[in-house]
């Protein structure tokens, strides 16, 4: 007998990423060897999972307990089909990591990370350095760096749900507002777009606070939805070490 599905609107399909081994060790006080790490990773590897982020490149006298990232990286028995992506926090983090061997890297650095967790999903877009996957995507503007959202519209969200983060442009020329309905956006783009996907309802609201962190201490580019005096403290909040 069929059955109705409990929840509808779900992908088909989910990537699960293990972050075990960088993000459950990063903290613990207790030292952990290099050869257990590597054990743990070729296990979690065994028993089925398709990516394993190995560790972080991070500053040792920040994390102590990921110091020997490049013994790890050499070190682990890589097993066919199965991803092995490491975490850096900068330009040294990023020599480093290639230095060792490392085949896929995420690069996703701490005050975005701290922003992120405060602001996502919402009116925040984080402007950051282009990776060699987003280099030679034509979106406009700088061809250095990229603006990166986790918007809380549900349509939105609802499109994400199934086809993944999409790199797309706003829904206005540069210099100008973005129109409030559906209508307005086909007045200013025309037939130089395919399908457009609309609510029923006109967008309200100031747009979102853009924050560059891609050119040394963060700043606002564009004032928005967000108040500055909330995004700046969180963006700096540890500087001191932690993660």
């Amino acid at each position: 007998m069929a059955h109705a599905p409990i929840v509808s609107g779900l992908p088909s399909r989910v990537r699960i990423v293990e972050v075990g081994p960088r993000d459950g060790l990063q903290d613990e006080a207790v030292h952990v060897p290099t050869e257990a790490k590597v054990r743990l990773i070729e296990l979690l590897a065994d028993a089925g999972l398709e990516t394993v982020e190995a560790t972080s490149f991070v500053s040792p006298r920040a994390v102590p307990q990921l110091a020997d990232a490049e013994q790890v990286v050499r070190a682990v028995r890589r097993r066919p089909g199965v991803r092995y992506p490491v975490l850096v926090p900068n330009q040294r983090g990023l020599e480093r990591a290639l230095a060792s061997g490392a085949r896929e890297i995420a690069v996703f650095e701490g005050r975005a990370e701290r922003l992120a967790l405060a602001f996502w999903p919402g009116p925040l877009t984080i402007v950051l350095p282009r990776t060699d996957r987003s280099r030679e995507w034509d979106l406009g503007g700088d061809p250095a760096t990229i603006g990166v959202r986790v918007p809380r519209h549900p349509l939105a969200l609802a499109v994400l749900s199934r086809t993944g983060p999409l790199a797309v442009t706003s829904a206005n020329r540069s210099g100008e507002p973005t129109p409030e309905t559906c209508e307005g956006v086909v007045e200013v783009f025309g037939d130089l777009v395919a399908v457009y996907l609309c609510a029923e309802e006109p967008l309200a609201g100031p747009p979102s606070t853009v924050v560059d962190l891609a050119h040394g201490e963060p700043r606002v580019l564009r004032a928005g939805a967000l108040d500055p005096a909330e995004i700046l403290p969180a963006a700096l909040a540890g500087r001191g070490g932690g993660r």
